[in-house]
């Protein structure tokens, strides 16, 4: 029986996102989609957010289970590597469970001036 290393990491990749989207699915509330920046709001050049941002952020406040699930498989490791890095092991469930809630709390707000993985800002 052969072991396939890529594999396994693809499988506890897929279990945390599982896991990540229990803990956070009931942050996922649809809400009112508001319209991407008006063009007196331009980004900084580089920064607006790709058409696919804006399109998953819509789908999320449309309430699509299938776009936060996108967005978790997506984000979650690469947020927690960098949460284990900064507040270190024992506190980095938590600070990646307080960004989720952020993230969402904040989804009404996007303006498309950024990317969501980058942070680049037009301001």
């Amino acid at each position: 029986m052969s072991h396939d290393p890529s594999a396994a990491a693809d499988g506890k990749q897929a279990a945390t996102a599982q896991r990540a989207s229990a803990e956070i699915g009931p942050l996922l509330a649809p809400a009112a989609p508001t319209a991407p920046a008006a063009p007196g709001n331009a980004a900084a050049p580089g920064c607006a957010a790709p058409a696919d941002d804006i399109a998953l952020v819509g789908r999320l406040l449309a309430g699509d289970e299938q776009a936060f699930e996108q967005l978790v498989t997506q984000l979650h490791t690469p947020m927690l590597r960098l949460a284990r890095a900064v507040a270190g092991p024992a506190g980095a469930q938590e600070v990646v469970q307080d960004t989720w809630a952020a993230v969402f709390d904040g989804l009404v707000r996007f303006e498309g001036r950024s990317a969501l993985k980058n942070g680049c800002s037009g301001s």
